[in-house]
């Protein structure tokens, strides 16, 4: 019975100890104020954390983006022939869901005749860049003209 008693005194106590010290830290910790200059520090702070959030997510994307976009724009325009009227453009190195890598670019256009659509691909399979023209689709728009869209694989420089 004793031993009881002892051990239920011992208990007690370390809650008294334990009770005490955390009311000290709480009356220590509601009796501290910060300065106005303080608090607009820490305000200056979070917004100066966000900003370099940003900037850090616009270099993760950089380290992403394709370093020869305007190589491969500038050979993908030498290479279209006269006759070949240019609607819409990509570039740049291209992935799915997945991860696997796209065809370099793709160009949708309209040629005046076989003639263009054959001298943009050979054109394009002589560059020293973009290889592997291959057709997406040919259709006829609602005034009729044809309508081509080229995949182009890219031959790294």
């Amino acid at each position: 019975m004793n031993e009881k008693l002892r051990k239920h005194k011992m208990t007690v106590i370390c809650l008294l100890i334990l009770f005490c010290m955390e009311a000290t830290v709480v009356i220590y910790s509601s009796t501290i104020h910060f300065s106005q200059a303080q608090l607009s520090d820490y305000d200056q702070a979070n917004k100066d954390l966000v900003q370099m959030r940003r900037e850090m997510q616009s270099i993760q994307l950089a380290e992403k983006e394709d370093p020869h976009v305007r190589q491969g724009l500038n050979e993908l325009l030498m290479a279209r022939p006269d006759g070949c009227h240019l609607l819409e453009v990509a570039v740049g190195d291209l992935y799915d869901a997945d991860g696997n890598a796209l065809p370099y670019a793709y160009v949708t256009f309209m040629p005046e005749n076989d003639g263009a659509l054959q001298a943009f691909r050979e054109n394009i399979n002589r560059s020293p860049m973009l290889r592997d023209s291959s057709i997406d689709s040919i259709y006829q728009d609602a005034e009729g003209r044809r309508v081509v869209r080229l995949s182009i694989r890219s031959v790294q420089p």
